[in-house]
């Protein structure tokens, strides 16, 4: 539990500090929007305990969120390279864990629309505690790619990893187990450019083309 909570502030800080304004104040609404929307119906969905979580939520460190579909894990240069997905450049969506009483109880995704980011998608507590699970049992606080890792969705195999870079190299880790992408072991790291030829040929497979 010391480990979790001494990685969970550790990586606060640092990608706190690196998100843009705009990003934070986006994170800040989104937060008091959820505690809005949480009733006594839902509050179990969402990922807490009791109603009266939401006097008590504190924002975890955000992870810059990757959704890849087709086109994205089709393009020439992710083919080729697939760190040229992973840049901060290309970041639309940041997931933020929404933490109460030292537990990670659910999340929110702040979401680039123009120039502007907003709050949306609130809940996703499985994924997020899967997430922070998987970083802290790979990464020990300290570790410098602890600050650079971060979440990938892939919609249409319904996959989920953590990713990080490790060396020069981007290194990603399936959360869950998924029958298309059963050659990747759960919790472990593989790089990047071999997970994503495994989800080119997981998503031909099942739609028989690339779209």
């Amino acid at each position: 539990m010391k480990r979790f909570l001494l990685a969970i502030s550790l990586v606060a800080a640092l990608r706190v500090a690196a998100q843009p304004v705009e990003v934070q104040t986006a994170a800040t609404n989104a937060l008091a929007t959820l505690a809005q929307l949480t009733t006594s119906r839902n509050f179990d969905k969402l990922g807490f305990a009791t109603t009266n979580d939401t006097s008590h939520m504190t924002l975890g460190g955000p992870f810059p969120l990757y959704v890849l579909g087709s086109p994205q894990v089709f393009h020439p240069s992710a083919v080729t390279n697939a760190n040229s997905l992973f840049l901060l450049t290309n970041v639309t969506h940041y997931l933020y864990p929404v933490i109460v009483s030292n537990q990670v109880r659910t999340s929110f995704t702040i979401q680039k629309h123009g120039n502007q980011w907003r709050g949306t998608a609130y809940g996703d507590a499985d994924f997020v505690r899967l997430l922070v699970t998987t970083q802290t049992n790979l990464l020990a606080p300290g570790n410098p790619a602890l600050a650079t890792s971060f979440a990938v969705r892939v919609p249409p195999l319904g996959a989920q990893f953590l990713g990080y870079t490790g060396g020069q190299d981007v290194q990603l880790t399936l959360l869950a187990q998924r029958a298309s992408l059963d050659s990747l072991a759960v919790g472990s790291p593989t790089n990047a450019n071999r997970v994503l030829g495994e989800v080119r040929t997981a998503i031909d497979e099942k739609s028989g083309f690339p779209e």
